[in-house]
């Protein structure tokens, strides 16, 4: 059985979503979809209450952590703050996306 996160840590991705469709100019379906095939997941977790299972966080915080999913390698501060307290690292980004 996944643990369920919801905390700041579910804000905090949140956040780096907006952050990583803004840069793109893409929609939040579309990182939804890249990272766990689920476009709705971006504006679920917007919610207040909402949660994540912990593999879906790991699989975000390695794909946000990674440089060749940012313009440049430019990785946000924001995002690789969320990788460090994931615990992952941007070589686990292709081991963790679906």
């Amino acid at each position: 059985m996944e643990t369920k996160i919801n905390s700041s840590l579910t804000e905090q991705l949140h956040r780096c979503a907006v952050i990583w469709t803004d840069t793109h100019g893409a929609a939040p379906t579309r990182i939804g979809r890249v990272v766990v095939n689920d476009g709705g997941l971006v504006q679920r977790i917007a919610q207040p209450g909402a949660s994540v299972t912990t593999a879906t966080l790991e699989k975000f915080a390695a794909f946000l952590g990674d440089p060749g999913n940012w313009p440049e390698g430019s990785v946000p501060q924001e995002a690789l703050d969320l990788a460090h307290r994931v615990g992952v690292t941007a070589k686990e980004a292709q081991d963790h996306v679906v």
